[in-house]
């Protein structure tokens, strides 16, 4: 059954949009309701201090240095560090802060996956980030980053991120789209809970991965002590 939308012709020239499925009915309902419920954009500095993306050169690889992240390494569980590559600490240093991972920092997949959202809670290696990649520092008066990161993975988020993703070969969500994400400011202490949730629910990811790290650990030795037996 065909989905029709009726859009304004002013809001056709404002978004600078005229392909038919950035106005399917679902993207054009979650607009209003954010509307409705007076949603501000993530690049007001009422929500943010920074949002930008990683690294745009053409970095050489080595085997010591800082891990640079790229898209492919990262999930909604955290960084794969295991796969993922380094830079020399002299090529690291010359991007600065605004490709450096930091505390707190709210993470972007943008380029090939789009979407997959990460906050850094836990201790990380040194890192810095790709061009595949954006991070959003929040303004924490108004925004906790716990609360944009869980923001951002709702269904509001994430259809925000699906209707402004777009390229004809490969897939990107670009800078200035994410700025426009609109996002409502609610209640500190609502934050504050949430806030809450979200290191408790690190806390015990970090505990699980432990007692599986254990577990492997005493399997490998009875395996390779001898004691596990192994029969056809």
């Amino acid at each position: 059954m065909p989905q029709i939308s009726i859009v304004s012709s002013g809001k056709l020239e404002r978004n600078l949009r005229l392909d038919a499925n950035y106005y399917l009915p679902k993207f054009v309902e979650n607009e209003r309701f954010l509307d409705s419920i007076g949603a501000i954009e993530i690049g007001d500095p009422r929500v943010s201090r920074l949002v930008t993306d990683g690294d745009h050169g053409y970095p050489t690889y080595s085997d010591e240095g800082i891990y640079y992240i790229k898209s492919r390494e990262l999930s909604s569980l955290g960084i794969d560090f295991s796969v993922a590559q380094k830079v020399p600490h002299e090529y690291a240093e010359r991007l600065g802060d605004r490709c450096r991972l930091n505390q707190d920092d709210v993470i972007v997949s943008i380029v090939g996956t789009i979407g997959t959202v990460f906050i850094v809670k836990e201790d990380i290696p040194p890192s810095v980030l790709s061009r595949d990649i954006a991070k959003i520092v929040t303004n924490k008066e108004n925004v906790l980053p716990e609360y944009l990161y869980l923001f951002l993975n709702s269904r509001c988020g994430q259809l925000q991120m699906e209707r402004n993703s777009g390229g004809s070969i490969q897939t990107g969500l670009y800078l200035y789209a994410i700025k426009k994400i609109k996002i409502p400011i609610i209640d500190m202490k609502e934050q504050q809970e949430l806030a809450r949730r979200v290191n408790r629910i690190v806390e015990l990811k970090l505990k699980s991965t432990e007692l599986l790290d254990n577990a492997r650990d005493l399997l490998s030795q009875d395996i390779f002590g001898g004691t596990v037996l192994m029969s056809l």
